[in-house]
């Protein structure tokens, strides 16, 4: 019985690396075509905005 939990415990951890690596080469692939998205740079940044006028009491839909 031990020796199936550490045959399946090997093949979990050799899935799952296989995964990442597909995964890896996939973005790697994608980066090389031009194909992968990037951030923005006024988004890189954590901001906070504040003030009285960002939110107002009236109603974008009126009931029917």
């Amino acid at each position: 019985m031990k020796r199936i939990l550490v045959a399946v415990g090997v093949l979990f951890l050799a899935l799952l690396l296989a995964g990442g690596l597909f995964v890896y080469s996939f973005r790697q692939a994608f980066r090389a075509m031009g194909k992968m998205p990037h951030m923005p740079d006024n988004l890189k940044v954590a901001r906070v905005v504040s003030g009285v006028s960002l939110f107002s009491g009236e109603n974008l839909l009126q009931p029917s």
